[in-house]
């Protein structure tokens, strides 16, 4: 930020706002609520792309 603050930072949903600061002192649990989400879409991702490579 221009101020020199570090922050981390989220959206909920698509849309570009509202944007909110998660206030924690890890960021592991700034995470913890998407986290289910996080991993469906690696594993999706993952298939789709080991099954593109691979020819399936």
């Amino acid at each position: 930020m221009p101020s020199g603050h570090t922050g981390i930072f989220f959206r909920q949903g698509k849309g570009r706002l509202p944007i909110e600061e998660a206030f924690t002192s890890r960021v592991s649990d700034a995470f913890l609520d998407s986290a289910p989400a996080i991993m469906d879409r690696g594993r999706r991702v993952f298939l789709e792309t080991m099954g593109r490579l691979l020819g399936c």
